[in-house]
């Protein structure tokens, strides 16, 4: 019921911008809020409350799996407001910026128009610098930071 009552207030803030859509009647219909991305298993520190496997792997999600995600999660018309990408796992800032201006703009493009679309990061904080602040800044990106407690 949590939910539903989230739903509801949130739907007031919003004036129903996004494709004329209300939400269901019922509050045990499905629906998307918010998707977790997880652009690599890369992470450049080993926490020892970390269950990630192969941390120490380079391998980056495709633009091509961003883009599919993206179109299949709207054409399953299961999103009736904003939708929160959270970019999580591994760590997200270990990926160039450049890497997440495509992805961003890979998004941008699939949503339909007038989707609201808001990108968050977790991170372990140890990468952030000033270009980093930059970009978040100019992207409204909202980022968690997570503790890193490392393996001696």
């Amino acid at each position: 019921m949590w939910c539903w009552k989230e739903r509801s207030s949130h739907l007031m803030d919003q004036n129903d911008q996004f494709l004329n859509q209300t939400f269901p009647d019922d509050p045990r219909s499905p629906w998307i809020s918010l998707l977790v991305l997880q652009p690599s298993p890369f992470c450049n520190i080993n926490c020892d409350y970390c269950y990630l496997p192969n941390r120490t792997f380079k391998k980056r999600m495709s633009m091509q799996v961003i883009a599919a995600t993206i179109e299949k999660v709207f054409a399953a018309e299961l999103v009736f407001g904003p939708l929160t990408v959270i970019w999580h796992a591994g760590e997200p800032l270990a990926l160039p910026i450049s890497y997440y201006k495509q992805a961003f703009e890979e998004i941008r493009q699939r949503a339909p128009a007038g989707a609201v679309i808001r990108h968050c990061m977790q991170s372990n904080g140890t990468l952030l610098n000033e270009a980093w602040c930059n970009f978040i800044k100019t992207h409204d990106v909202s980022i968690g930071f997570r503790r890193p407690r490392v393996h001696p």
